[in-house]
This record gives C-alpha cells, structure tokens and sequence, in this order.
C-alpha cells in the first residue's frame, strides 16, 4: 500500500468519504426515519422497513418489509419506490466513490486525473441521490401521506442529512485537490 505519498487533503478526503458511506449505508437500511405514535404502540418508518412496537405485551418489535405490505393503506407505493430508488443508488456510488479514493492512494498505476475525476464525481452524485431521496421522503411524510397523528423525524433521518454533507466536504476537498493540479483521494 502506497499510503505514504497520499497527502494530507488526501487522507481527510478518504476519511470522510469512508464516514459518510458507513452512515450512508446504515441510515438507508435501518426503519427509523420517522416515529409515530399510536394508542398501545409506537410505530416507525424508514426507507425500507414499518416496524410497530406492541406495548405492555413484552415490547413485541415487528417489522414489515415496505415492499410487501398494502401499500394503499400506508401511502401511495410511487414516491416510497422513488425513495427507495435514490437511496439505493447513492449507497451504490457510494462504494464506488470509496473504492476509487482507496485505489488512487493504494496503487501506483490508479494515480491519475480520470481516477480522481470519477471519484469525486461518485461523491457528487452520491450527494445529488441521497438530497432528493430524503427530500421526497419529507416532503411526502409531512403532506399526510400517513395515518398517524403524532410524528417526528428519528436519528437516521437527520444523520442521513450529516452523511450529505460529509459528501458535500468530499466534494470540496476532491475540488481542492484537482485545482492544486493533485488528485483527489
């Protein structure tokens, strides 16, 4: 591994594309976007998951894939697969993004400008992927496309939007470095 020669900029660009992947990945795959709250339970939505929490009966936690539920009863199915769609995309790029800040700093023969180019451009459009899923999901949670009266966001929901602009910061950093005639990690 070649990490030596990796400057400084490099190193912090990796670092954070590596931290806004791994929360990318888990926000996207854990059902805590929004809870709601219903007489004799909690419920809880996220990108792919309904999960309802029966309370006073041993807290049962029960999880329905979003694919497979009546859709009609919860929301339409079109945005939540947009949704769906924008979130898978954005963990796809990515991987893609780390994968090419590790082989630009690891391997010799990956050092160059079209390395670094496609690299930043995975962050970009990582970023791009995950803004307009998340802005569906809001938009669409708060225009009442659920039946619960009592809601708010959860953690996942907001680290998704840190995990944006960590991607935003690799942008920058990849920008920096281009411009400084290096390329990014």
């Amino acid at each position: 591994m070649a990490i030596k020669g990796a400057s400084v900029v490099h190193m912090v660009a990796l670092c954070i594309c590596i931290t806004a992947f791994v929360m990318n990945f888990v926000c996207v795959f854990i059902p805590n976007w929004m809870h709601g709250l219903v007489v004799g339970r909690d419920v809880y939505f996220g990108v792919w998951q309904f999960c309802e929490v029966q309370l006073g009966i041993g807290n049962r936690y029960a999880c329905k894939s979003l694919l497979n539920i009546s859709v009609g009863v919860l929301f339409s199915s079109d945005w939540i697969q947009a949704v769906q769609a924008m979130m898978a995309m954005g963990v796809i790029t990515s991987l893609v993004g780390v994968i090419l800040h590790l082989l630009y700093i690891t391997k010799a023969t990956c050092k160059t400008r079209p390395v670094a180019i496609c690299g930043c451009a995975a962050n970009l459009a990582t970023g791009v992927f995950s803004l307009i899923g998340i802005s569906i999901y809001a938009a669409e949670m708060k225009q009442g496309h659920n039946f619960y009266g009592y809601q708010w966001y959860s953690p996942a929901f907001y680290f998704e939007w840190v995990a944006i602009l960590f991607y935003v910061i690799g942008v920058i950093l990849d920008i920096i470095c281009l411009r400084k005639r290096e390329s990014p990690a």
